[in-house]
């Protein structure tokens, strides 16, 4: 008997947890974990998620640019539906902009996700300085005719205006106000000027402000200022610190020259190794012509007065 009566309960206990498990199936809150990122009027996009049943409703809005709320205003026909995926299309009589997206099972409603809204999802940098400019990648950098925005906000909650500019739907270029405090992390929200208040999203990682300083090397990178040693110049012809110079005439082998003025450099805390414009002859038994050591830059002459890139390592030649 104690062992039918133990069965009996099990039973009941087993029904018991089937009702339960189904009773919060049938009443599961939609959720969307995943959409189509981009859309125009008259395309299809794609939503999956999970508890979105067999015949759900979708809604959608579109955002206006005044607004900080967004309601339901118009109901889609599913192109395709299940428990999982559901596609739509967006009217082709809509508007461009940023269009928020309900999916609705036995009246329960999933939160919205809203197409079209503009997302940062790297930086070129995790440090800037005031007054720095560096590009973000990610998606509806620019819809339209909307006039993009950008801000920086810090712990407390105080915004700083940063000047965007979109180079395409996937690439925007920044530049941080010269206002920032050095030392402090902020985040970065974005607009691509569609959808308001309701349009902007936050980038998930901080940037951190730190000092302004100049970048000798110009290398157009927030740390480009902490080569300090760029200060320190060794003109390979005319420095009167080097016992022996180099030539760059083409004849004369300059490989002793200049690879004592940077085994110079670099016993001095490091430095830039400076070759005026010429032809250096780099001759060698064995080993390699040139050893550079750390924190020691060889650099040659510009090829026009705009260029701060042109090195010395295209002029080289045995």
């Amino acid at each position: 008997m104690k062992v039918m009566r133990l069965f009996r309960l099990m039973k009941l206990f087993f029904i018991i947890n089937l009702l339960v498990i189904c009773s919060v199936k049938g009443d599961e809150v939609p959720f969307i974990f995943n959409y189509t990122e981009s859309a125009e009027p008259g395309e299809t996009i794609g939503l999956q998620g999970y508890g979105f049943g067999e015949k759900s409703k979708i809604w959608y809005a579109l955002l206006n640019n005044e607004g900080t709320e967004v309601k339901p205003s118009k109901e889609l026909m599913a192109l395709t539906q299940s428990d999982i995926y559901i596609a739509v299309q967006i009217p082709e009589a809509e508007q461009t902009g940023v269009y928020a997206i309900w999916v609705v099972n036995n009246d329960v409603w999933s939160s919205p996700v809203f197409i079209n809204k503009a997302r940062v999802k790297t930086a070129e940098f995790d440090e800037v300085m005031p007054g720095c400019r560096f590009r973000v990648f990610g998606s509806n950098m620019k819809i339209g005719d909307f006039n993009t925005m950008a801000r920086l906000v810090d712990k407390f909650g105080v915004s700083y205006n940063v000047t965007m500019k979109s180079i395409d739907d996937n690439i925007a270029e920044l530049t941080t106000p010269e206002n920032l405090k050095v030392g402090e992390s902020y985040k970065l929200y974005v607009n691509n000027g569609a959808g308001g208040e309701m349009g902007e999203s936050v980038f998930e990682e901080s940037l951190f402000v730190r000092e302004k300083k100049d970048d000798l090397l110009r290398l157009e990178v927030p740390w480009g200022g902490d080569f300090d040693f760029a200060k320190n110049v060794y003109n390979v012809k005319t420095d009167k610190r080097l016992q022996l110079k180099a030539m760059g005439d083409g004849v004369t082998n300059d490989q002793k020259a200049i690879q004592k003025a940077i085994d110079m450099a670099a016993s001095q805390g490091g430095g830039v190794v400076y070759l005026p414009a010429g032809s250096y002859k780099i001759e060698y038994e064995s080993g390699c012509g040139i050893l550079m050591q750390s924190r020691v830059v060889l650099r040659g002459a510009r090829k026009r007065k705009d260029d701060y890139k042109v090195w010395i390592w295209q002029t080289f030649f045995n």
